[in-house]
């Protein structure tokens, strides 16, 4: 969907259209998260609740009388409900299930929190005392109505002090524990959900809300789309959405928050979104409590609570009460205090190299404080200097790093002005350098390094990091990064590779061979070391090297082992679904469309995970948008249009047009994208204009940055031979498109001489030239012959992708039928295009483009055969079937089911031509064209197909001794539509003339010429000849026509010259009009 901003012009639009919905009866909770808004579901779906109650008061349920609305559950709402039997009188809270969320998960998750309920008995636990399902099967409970106030409210109401809240958490914790010795983990603990009764003196917490709730043993019904719980009380683990990991130890982590917040009277993890909480929660030490007074073992409990490893904190809820109860009687506690040790430590264990730094340079300190007993006092004060200096740049670059996570951890938004002020701070520290003291520079690289790395300099970052390594500072740490550097440098320049095709095969291995030695062994040396590091991305380095070894199935349970473990997981997750790209690049390059999706859709999905963490970060959206984009192009477009419905399938695409909207790289990519949807769109007869101008206002920005970029300029032609292909199907003229498409990929030649993609490219504009030259009565052969020898040069290459063979099948096909066309022999072409096209059907697993070229190929062989007035029946048995397979695996795609239809039209035609019946085949074209017509296609029309098969209708009932004028006057109204539609108007000026002959025939013969109408086809005809004077069958037509009444010499004379200039022009119609001729001057005497 498309992602907006959260402010609340746009809030109030989103709710504007969700109450619509609600008044409609439609609302549903996922309409919610679709739209972006997830910040303020729990604002939404309140709202949605209490304004539009589904059950209204005085209404009965069961034996309960509602009363009104006080709240909703999530999938549920809740309503104080009486007691309407007579039996006895009582307030109720009753929970019935919402309309609308009544799919299976939904449902199974609503009688789990019953069954919950049921099961927990315990006097701090809301008890279930009713249930039963409505008339509408909606499942429904009855809890004790508690007349409370939530926890922390009720704590500030009345005062209480740390003492009392710590009595009254107390009272939760043993009914949390129960739940737990229950099997029970609550997951959305927060104060909302505990509400308390009674007043200051005597009073009871009540926990409500199982709704999310699980069970340790079952983690199947978890999340679906959205996020479980409230991102403000969730552990480390639930707010990376790990949650067939939750356990007790979540609920520690909730309870913490909970005394932490009781205690201080704030929250310690806050932030302006969600997004900014969950970020807080992952990456960053909880605060110190700021509340004078605060014990050091009361501060021990709630930071063991709140340990970022469910390993580090209290192994049970119990340990925790015990821990506490300790606390007030003053006997010692488990926890370890809370103090600069304990601190240092936990930073050492989460940061060990920067630790090392700050204490490398904290010795240094002392060591010159201690030289000052013997050196001068201003010696002394420049060598401290100079170790503040070092010192500052590792505070620095770290607060570089925080705050590009904390960036892109912020909900989508532009990041370009935060960045470009983060990388000012940085050239701030690289002018500065040389301020620093050769002796502590080493230290000022590997700072230099950690930052431009954050802001993806890598190339700045790699020089920086390799001075830091050479000048003696070489930790494993810095190995890792320096790795990290060195696989980002191989994978851009393995890239650019792919680029090479047309090289010669020694030139690529060479560019190879210098790509390998210089990033990918270094990179693997540096790994090595850094794969030691006490650092979660070393399990990245470790990954990498295991992949590199050909164990792809270990480096992959090793990223999600990192995933599953790491305080950050997006940078594991990015790397594995970096993993998954390449495994499908090298799928989709063999032509196993099928596995690619699968490795794509693996992709895509940890790609997501990444952006639900961090919504903003460049690499996880840019990772997201290449999946979708390979996801279009990997044949599979009808799943992925499936489930993501036009226009929303490139989402991810415009989310990094939201971040980098100015960024060359990003730009480029999201043309890319847009360009290959187009495409898929055009093919599936939907209207591309709308994508392809939001892809031209993209690539031209780029271009206005730079003017030559040759990948601008390829994508620029691509997008260009898009819209005129789309031009043509409307019947518009693209020449022009075409032409300008040309030049683009002929200027981006010059700056990328042997890019294989922009030649392929160029093959195709030139190929698709010769069509519209020949759509146009022009000679296109000189494009053919163009676009022939650019792809000779491309398969020559032994490495060649299959898509290219593919489409120099498809190349070959498309020339052959330009050569039959204009009288030349054609069988050469055609069996090499159809060889060529199995091949690529077998290699490619049965891709379904290479089955259409392949389809194609047998198209025009079958009409060649046609032409050559030899039987075409098997060749068009085999396109028929071939285009039949592309239509059941793709049914929206309209190139394949409007040119199935051609194939069975020409073996009707020629076995009508010889008498023999055809009504079963004719009765099979009637019911593709009418199946084709429920597609309501508005891209390809039909009347020209539909004046044909009416045509072969007037020849069967002529063959049935039946009058064919009924059937002859469809096929010209037909006709009349065909010829306005302008890429038809080639074909229907033909099948015109094949119409005239035939009735003319048939009413002669009938003994009802028509003189008139007679005169006017023959008028009509020779007007055609006239606007296509090259087309030679045009010429035999009339000479057909004219035999029909010639008499007179002059008259015969005027046939023979119709059939010597046709057969003139093009030979191979000597077989089909040679008789006509010969039959013509044996007549006439001459």
């Amino acid at each position: 969907m498309p992602h907006r901003n959260n402010n609340s012009d746009d809030l109030l639009a989103i709710w504007q259209e969700i109450e619509a919905d609600v008044d409609a009866g439609k609302c549903k909770e996922d309409r919610i998260f679709e739209q972006g808004v997830s910040e303020v579901v729990p604002d939404l779906l309140e709202r949605i609740t209490i304004q539009h109650p589904d059950l209204g008061t005085g209404e009965l349920l069961a034996r309960y009388r509602i009363l009104h609305p006080i709240g909703s559950g999530g999938m549920g709402d809740v309503y104080l409900a009486e007691r309407a039997d007579g039996q006895y009188e009582k307030r109720v809270a009753l929970k019935i299930m919402s309309l609308g969320f009544t799919s299976p998960d939904l449902l199974a998750r609503f009688q789990r929190e019953r069954q919950i309920q049921a099961e927990l008995n315990h006097p701090g636990i809301a008890k279930l005392l009713d249930a039963g399902v409505a008339e509408d099967g909606r499942p429904w409970f009855v809890l004790d109505y508690i007349q409370g106030t939530p926890l922390v409210e009720f704590c500030n109401k009345h005062h209480l002090d740390h003492q009392a809240r710590i009595e009254l958490l107390l009272q939760v914790c043993h009914a949390i524990a129960y739940a737990h010795d229950h099997g029970v983990v609550h997951r959305d603990l927060k104060p909302e959900n505990i509400l308390v009764k009674g007043d200051a003196h005597n009073h009871q917490p009540v926990v409500m809300d199982f709704g999310i709730a699980s069970r340790e043993q079952d983690n199947a019904l978890t999340q679906m789309g959205n996020f479980l719980g409230t991102p403000a009380y969730s552990s480390p683990e639930q707010v990376k959405g790990n949650y067939s990991a939750l356990d007790h130890h979540s609920d520690i982590f909730s309870l913490g928050i909970l005394l932490y917040e009781l205690i201080d009277n704030r929250r310690p993890f806050d932030g302006e979104s969600n997004t900014e909480i969950s970020y807080h929660i992952i990456d960053q030490d909880t605060p110190p409590l700021q509340r004078a007074g605060v014990s050091p073992d009361l501060s021990a409990i709630i930071f063991k609570c709140l340990e970022k490893s469910p390993r580090d904190r209290y192994s049970s809820v119990h340990e925790l009460i015990e821990d506490l109860e300790n606390y007030r009687q003053g006997n010692s506690v488990v926890a370890n205090p809370v103090g600069f040790w304990f601190r240092t430590r936990r930073r050492i264990h989460r940061y060990p190299l920067l630790s090392a730094l700050a204490l490398l340079t904290f010795a240094t300190v002392l060591t010159l404080a201690g030289l000052t007993v013997w050196q001068h006092m201003s010696k002394n004060s420049f060598a401290a200097r100079q170790a503040q200096i070092a010192q500052r740049y590792g505070q620095a670059a770290q607060q570089i790093e925080s705050g590009a996570r904390l960036i892109y951890s912020r909900p989508l938004h532009n990041t370009e002005k935060e960045i470009a002020a983060l990388e000012t701070r940085y050239r701030s520290m690289h002018d500065n350098l040389a301020q620093v003291n050769i002796s502590s520079r080493h230290v000022a690289h590997y700072a230099l390094g950690r930052a431009a790395l954050s802001l993806g300099n890598i190339e700045e970052a790699q020089q920086h990091l390799e001075q830091a390594w050479n000048a003696g500072l070489k930790e494993p740490l810095l190995a890792l990064r320096l790795g990290q550097t060195y696989v980002k440098q191989y994978g851009k320049a393995t890239r650019n590779m792919r680029q090479l095709m047309l090289s010669s095969v020694e030139t690529r291995q060479q560019a190879f061979d210098q790509a390998r030695k210089d990033y990918l062994q270094p990179a693997m040396t540096f790994l090595a070391l850094g794969a030691k590091a006490d650092h979660p991305e070393a399990q990245i380095a470790a990954a990498i090297l295991r992949y590199t070894a050909g164990d792809t199935k270990g480096a992959l349970e090793i990223l999600q082992h990192a995933i599953d473990t790491a305080a950050w997981p997006v940078t594991a997750m990015i790397a594995n679904g970096n993993f998954y790209l390449e495994l499908a690049e090298n799928s989709l390059f063999a032509g196993d469309n099928q596995q690619a999706y699968a490795y794509l859709i693996e992709s895509e999905n940890l790609f997501s995970r990444a952006t639900q963490i961090a919504r903003s970060h460049p690499d996880a959206i840019t990772g997201n948008c290449i999946a979708r984009t390979k996801l279009i192009q990997s044949g599979e477009y009808p799943r992925v249009m499936q489930a993501n419905p036009n226009p929303d399938v490139i989402a991810p695409c415009d989310a990094l047009m939201t971040v980098q909207p100015n960024n060359r790289d990003s730009l480029l990519q999201v043309t890319k994208a847009y360009v290959n949807t187009a495409r898929k769109m055009r093919i599936h007869g939907n209207d591309p204009s709308l994508v392809l101008d939001k892809a031209e206002t993209f690539v031209n920005r780029a271009l206005q940055q730079n003017g030559n970029d040759p990948q601008a300029l390829r994508l620029l032609g691509s997008l260009l031979m898009t819209r005129s292909y789309w031009r043509y199907d409307r019947g518009d003229d693209g020449y022009q498109l075409l032409n300008d498409a040309i030049a683009a990929f002929e200027k981006a030649g010059k700056y990328a001489p042997g890019d294989n993609l922009l030649q392929q490219e160029l093959a195709l504009a030139l190929q698709t030239a010769g069509k519209a030259e020949y759509a146009n009565g022009r000679d296109g052969n000189a494009a053919y012959m163009l676009s022939n020898e650019v792809y000779r040069q491309l398969v020559a290459q032994p490495d060649v992708a299959m898509n290219t063979w593919t489409e120099y099948a498809d190349e070959l096909s498309w020339q052959a039928y330009y050569l039959y066309s204009s009288g030349r022999d054609a069988r050469q072409p055609l069996q090499e295009a159809i060889r060529i096209a199995h091949t690529a059907v077998e290699k490619s697993s049965g891709n379904l483009n290479a089955i259409l070229v392949l389809a194609m190929a047998e198209y025009s062989q079958a009409e060649f055969l046609y032409l050559q007035m030899e039987d075409p029946a098997e060749v068009s048995a085999a396109a028929f079937r071939h285009f039949g397979e592309v239509v059941a695996a793709d049914p929206g795609n309209a190139i394949a089911r409007i040119n199935q239809l051609g194939p069975l039209a020409l073996s009707i035609d020629f076995s009508l031509d010889r008498g023999i019946p055809q009504t079963m085949q004719l009765e099979v074209m009637h019911e593709l064209l009418l199946d084709f017509e429920q597609q309501r296609n508005a891209a390809f029309q039909a009347p020209l197909i539909w004046a044909d098969y009416w045509r072969y209708m007037a020849k069967q009932a002529r063959l049935d001794k039946r009058n064919p004028a009924e059937d002859i006057e469809k096929a010209k109204g037909f006709l009349k539509l065909a010829l306005n539609v302008k890429q038809d108007h080639y074909e229907a000026i033909q099948s015109f003339g094949y119409l005239a002959v035939f009735e003319h025939s048939w009413r002669i013969h009938s003994g009802n010429r028509g003189t008139a109408d007679y005169n006017e086809d023959l008028r009509k005809l020779s007007e055609f000849i006239k606007e296509y004077p090259d087309l030679p069958i045009l010429r035999a037509l009339r000479g057909q026509l004219r035999s029909l009444t010639a008499v007179q010499p002059s008259d015969w004379s005027e046939v023979i010259g119709d059939f010597q200039s046709s057969i003139a022009m093009n030979p191979l119609l000597e077989k089909r009009y040679g008789p006509d001729l010969k039959h013509a001057i044996a007549i006439s005497g001459g």
